[in-house]
């Protein structure tokens, strides 16, 4: 089961071999006596020992460990208030997660995967491959298939250093990457893409700007620092409740009705809306505080579930909207 880490353990030694036993504990194994002493080649009371030497230890630190002895199966293993170790559902749950974000290329996800599974048990690792295996060989990558983890960090790095970074960014349409410099105050994963949140510096825009960070092309940190106010502090959190689709824009307060299907749906969409009341015709009459881009675009994903009521000038825009797409099929 654990022999070939084992086996890399001096089997004499007794401080190692208690360590290596606790830590395999740590991480939710089951151990049998028989089979340690076999690994270990030392005797079953030799183990036996060193069982009560973790139990004397656990014994010291209260109660947020305890080591127990299953007697149906004869195999001991540690209680935990707060299990440090991840779980096979929750193994299999990042899993899915992984493999649905699509974030990063095959190989990637693939080195991802296996270092997550290995904290399984042997039983439940081969449980999880297998369920995770069709996935796994049937993963397409993004069109540009290109790895961001290393730019990724360093991008946190500045972040949390409060550097100014200088990036070349290129979009989709464009001829060549253009220049900006920020501050950078955030990074947030959206619909298959990491977004690095900025402030562009020298413009006259005061809200953060969005740019995908695969369509970062070079970048590098500046010997400028800037500061923040604890009050004035970007919080990630907060401005994931009020954009969709990584859209920015002014900040609006916006009310509509809804008569869809599923009114949780709404609100599981939109983490800043409250329902004001019921119409038995138009539906739910919600208010939201949202980016107003973004919204737009979801709004009209609802299609006839949808009516805006204000802001007036966002509602004439949906309207207009709505009639350049009516013309398409006239």
């Amino acid at each position: 089961m654990v022999g070939d880490i084992m086996n890399k353990i001096p089997a004499t030694t007794q401080n190692y071999r208690i360590l290596m036993i606790y830590n395999l504990l740590l991480n939710g194994k089951k151990l049998a006596k028989n089979e340690l002493a076999l690994q270990f080649h030392v005797s079953d009371r030799t183990i036996q020992r060193d069982f009560n030497e973790i139990k004397n230890f656990l014994h010291t630190l209260g109660d947020e460990q305890k080591l127990l002895y299953d007697k149906k199966h004869n195999v001991y293993y540690l209680q935990q208030n707060q299990p440090t170790y991840l779980l096979a559902e929750e193994i299999l749950a990042i899993s899915k997660i992984l493999l649905e974000a699509r974030a990063v290329p095959k190989e990637e996800i693939n080195q991802l995967l296996n270092k997550l599974v290995s904290f399984a048990s042997e039983d439940n690792k081969a449980l999880i491959e297998s369920i995770i295996y069709n996935e796994k060989q049937l993963y397409v990558n993004l069109h540009n298939n290109q790895s961001v983890l290393p730019l990724l960090w360093e991008v946190a790095m500045a972040i949390h250093q409060q550097q100014e970074i200088e990036i070349y960014y290129k979009k989709e349409m464009d001829a060549i990457a253009k220049r900006h410099q920020l501050q950078p105050v955030g990074i947030l994963f959206s619909e298959y893409y990491f977004y690095l949140i900025a402030y562009q510096v020298n413009t006259d825009i005061d809200f953060p700007i969005i740019y995908r960070i695969d369509r970062i092309t070079a970048m590098k940190s500046l010997n400028i620092r800037f500061k923040v106010k604890y009050s004035d502090r970007f919080e990630e959190g907060e401005f994931r409740k009020r954009v969709q689709f990584m859209y920015t824009g002014n900040l609006l307060h916006i009310q509509f009705y809804f008569n869809g299907a599923s009114i949780q749906a709404v609100l599981d969409r939109l983490p800043t809306a409250t329902v004001i009341k019921q119409h038995p015709q138009k539906g739910y009459l919600i208010s939201a505080e949202v980016y107003g881009e973004g919204i737009q675009m979801w709004l009209l994903s609802q299609k006839e579930a949808i009516e805006v009521i204000s802001p007036i000038l966002f509602r004439q825009s949906m309207k207009e909207t709505l009639e350049k797409m009516l013309m398409r099929y006239s």
